[in-house]
């Protein structure tokens, strides 16, 4: 199990099949805004993707009172990017990692709750992933 260098990340990789560095993500980008319908059908991942990380940058930030924005699937919206790790109030970029292996085709989702009384709101919503 060698050590290869990654021509995409300048960085030396460790490799458990010997083949070769590891490819780049994939990614996968969408613009949101908070009158949209919710949830936002983003993509759908199959069987043995890793979804690497998932990135929002809110771009405008939402003034709704208890605005709140998600990343996951049905049965857990909250998987990928939940509402506690980022703050659609203020103009930032939050990041998380999961790093989770899917064992079924999968829908990925965002979740929007403008907030009471909003009126504004945008955003991007990135998704890296491997195959």
């Amino acid at each position: 199990m060698p050590w290869v260098f990654n021509p995409f990340t300048g960085n030396l990789d460790w490799t458990a099949s010997g083949t070769g560095p590891t490819p780049a993500p994939t990614s996968y980008a969408a613009r949101f805004a908070w009158g949209d319908a919710t949830p936002v059908d983003l993509i759908p991942l199959a069987a043995g993707t890793i979804l690497v990380d998932v990135q929002v940058s809110i771009t405008i930030p939402f003034d709704g009172l208890g605005a709140a924005l998600s990343v996951g699937q049905p049965s857990d919206h909250n998987q990928f990017l939940s509402t506690s790790e980022n703050k659609p109030g203020v103009q930032a970029e939050f990041t998380t990692a999961p790093a989770y292996e899917f064992a079924s085709d999968t829908l990925i989702k965002l979740y929007i709750t403008p907030g009471a009384g909003a009126n504004a709101g945008e955003g991007i919503v990135i998704l890296n992933y491997r195959q």
